[in-house]
């Protein structure tokens, strides 16, 4: 059996949508988000969705990709309806050096209150994130909606 080497997490960026290429590979990251808006009545529900943008190299292995959520407290938020990607780098050639992007859908996010949350890409169950330096966890900012 080959060594594993967790990946680098060279960058992340949270975004309403991700128009991919003909190869459904990340093309275009369409409105990248900081801060949202909810209305009262839907904190605690599943929201529509929205995409993690991450590229990570430097990688040797199979790791099953996911999403933690943590609270400005850095609690975990369960998230019930998110999903996880599983990779294979193969660590020889360009697998080591070319970053390999990935889209992460998080459909149905649910956050109890307004606040300051953290999204934590993971391999497996350990962050990628401050790891040499590497990209810090997305903040998403969650507010209540205001009347207009």
């Amino acid at each position: 059996m080959s060594e594993r080497v967790l990946p680098f997490l060279r960058t992340v960026l949270l975004c309403h949508r991700i128009e991919t290429d003909e190869f459904e590979r990340p093309d275009r990251l369409v409105h990248p988000i900081h801060t949202i808006d909810i209305p009262q009545s839907l904190f605690g529900q599943p929201l529509s969705e929205v995409h993690l943008y991450a590229q990570l190299e430097d990688a040797v292995g199979t790791f099953e990709f996911s999403v933690r959520v943590e609270d400005e407290n850095r609690d975990h938020v369960p998230q019930p309806n998110l999903s996880a990607v599983e990779h294979t780098f193969k660590g020889d050639g360009l697998d080591r050096i070319i970053p390999w992007e990935v889209s992460l859908r998080l459909d149905g996010l649910v956050f109890p209150a307004p606040g300051v949350y953290h999204l934590i890409v993971r391999a497996d169950t350990q962050s990628l994130h401050q790891r040499d330096m590497a990209a810090r966890a997305p903040m998403l900012r969650v507010l209540v909606e205001r009347a207009v």
